[in-house]
């Protein structure tokens, strides 16, 4: 049984470990925020991520290996509903859900996500670029500890590999970059990151640190180079695979591209990712956030994307989570205006099917 947390990436990373056990001969059951599903096969629809969701998976008689996104929500509510995993990853922490059921600070989130890492008996994965991921290792009993990283250089992850650690290392090569094992002394290069569908040729470095991931929990849990290298090579990231995740849309004369974005760091790596492609064209961006994220998370979000479009749709998120009809919109609207937008380069259409097809007609 596998459990990943984290603040952004759980789902994507889930979905590749369970994609990657299914082609290796496993009946996976997965749970995420989209729903259950058997076998790759949606049995129940809903964001799923809690104790609840973990029984559907681990009472099925049919399913040998059980994938768990685990979500801040149901460890708060009810807990996680089983007492060990074999592995525990922890992804990032980052401003998401803060203000809520006492959650304040980075540091109160860190210690919610840490669960996952306290009952994992096999092995803890981790994030050695998050100050916060890092000092967890220090409450896990697993038998084993695989860092990740996107630094080459990063001096604890050199150590602990020099002791004989694992660790999952993103290097720079002849050839762009490689997610490379590194396991009791040994050096694996498994894969370049541009063979690695899901990273839109390497370009998507959000989804690059979750291909890591993906590839240091099934390697810790056994699976074999090929499977992995298989599994990352034929996962598309396209909305079949990993719907609202990263989906790119080519039917029009110009790209589309949809993420579920909902907190500053997400739209962090979209803004960077836009970069990254270069588009020749005008850049349009459709953005909301959550009703219940804080003012200030509303307005960081408007300050990261100043700059990296030509034109900005606010709209609302369905769930107005305590928000009146027009405010989250409007926040952002103000917010974007103070660093530095033109008001004629944003416009504010509360209503999604409407923001979106005026987003389309702007191509």
């Amino acid at each position: 049984m596998i459990s990943i947390t984290g603040t952004n990436g759980k789902t994507t990373t889930a979905r590749m470990v369970a994609h990657i056990y299914k082609l290796s001969g496993n009946t996976v059951g997965l749970a995420t925020t989209d729903g259950v599903y058997i076998d790759g096969n949606l049995t129940v629809k809903g964001d799923l991520t809690g104790p609840q969701a973990a029984h559907m998976v681990l009472r099925d008689p049919t399913v040998d290996a059980a994938v768990l996104e685990t979500a801040r929500g149901g460890l708060l509510r009810r807990g996680l509903g089983y007492e060990h995993c074999d592995c525990g990853a922890v992804l990032n922490i980052s401003a998401d859900h803060l203000g809520l059921r006492g959650v304040a600070t980075l540091e109160d989130m860190a210690i919610v996500k840490q669960i996952v890492v306290e009952v994992a008996k096999d092995t803890a994965v981790l994030n050695a670029d998050d100050d916060l991921c890092l000092k967890m290792a220090a409450h896990t009993k697993a038998k084993n500890l695989c860092y990740v990283t996107m630094n080459a250089s990063h001096p604890l992850v050199r150590e602990h590999v020099r002791s004989g650690g694992r660790a999952v290392v993103l290097e720079q090569g002849m050839n762009g970059h490689m997610v490379t094992i590194y396991d009791n002394s040994a050096h694996i290069p498994l894969i370049w990151t541009h063979l690695i569908p899901a990273t839109l040729d390497g370009k998507a470095m959000h989804n690059v640190q979750n291909a890591l991931f993906a590839a240091a929990i099934c390697f810790s849990m056994g699976k074999s180079l090929e499977d992995i290298r298989h599994g990352l090579r034929t996962f598309a990231g396209s909305y079949f695979q990993a719907p609202g995740r990263m989906n790119v849309f080519d039917e029009h004369p110009f790209k589309v591209i949809l993420d579920y974005g909902h907190n500053p760091a997400a739209i962090d790596a979209m803004c960077k990712l836009v970069d990254q492609l270069e588009p020749a064209g005008k850049r349009v961006c459709v953005v909301t956030l959550p009703g219940d994220r804080r003012d200030e998370d509303i307005v960081e979000a408007a300050r990261i994307l100043t700059g990296h479009f030509d034109h900005y749709i606010c709209r609302r998120d369905d769930g107005l989570r305590g928000r009146t009809s027009d405010e989250v919109p409007k926040i952002m609207q103000a917010a974007l205006i103070a660093n530095g937008v033109a008001p004629d380069a944003i416009s504010v259409i509360p209503e999604e099917v409407e923001a979106v097809d005026a987003a389309l007609k702007m191509g």
